[in-house]
């Protein structure tokens, strides 16, 4: 999915046929694109409302230990004691408590909040979160 200028989209169509990309199926792929804009733009301030929420609350659990960014998107950044298990440890840890979480290096798991995440959804993943640190951070 492109958006720009009319110049822009007409340059990316020039530079897509050079490329050979006339593929005559992309409508299945552009219904993506279209959904998205279309019915989940509207929806967006919810999901970015809840990764404020589960922000907060991943901050609660351990303050000073845990420390999470405070998101402007749906992506919430955890940051782990350095001096603490790794993020591979927190990773099996929260998977145990039914919480998936993506490690972004070695001290820092990156969590994203979407249309399926809910209210309940965001209290479970900080239960998993509280469960986890009392596991791991003795």
């Amino acid at each position: 999915v492109l958006v720009g200028t009319a110049a822009t989209i007409e340059r990316a169509r020039r530079l897509r046929k050079m490329l050979g990309g006339t593929q005559r199926q992309v409508g299945v792929v552009a219904a993506a694109g279209l959904e998205a804009i279309e019915t989940m733009a509207g929806r967006l301030a919810d999901d970015h409302r809840q990764a404020r929420r589960l922000a907060e609350g991943l901050g609660a659990v351990r303050p000073g230990a845990l420390r999470t960014n405070t998101p402007v998107t749906n992506i919430v950044l955890a940051d782990l004691p350095a001096n603490g298990p790794n993020s591979a440890a927190w990773t099996r840890a929260l998977r145990e408590h039914g919480v998936l979480v993506r490690a972004w290096g070695s001290h820092r798991l990156r969590l994203v909040t979407h249309r399926h995440i809910d209210t309940a959804g965001v209290d479970a993943a900080i239960v998993g979160f509280r469960r986890a640190a009392d596991a791991l951070l003795r």
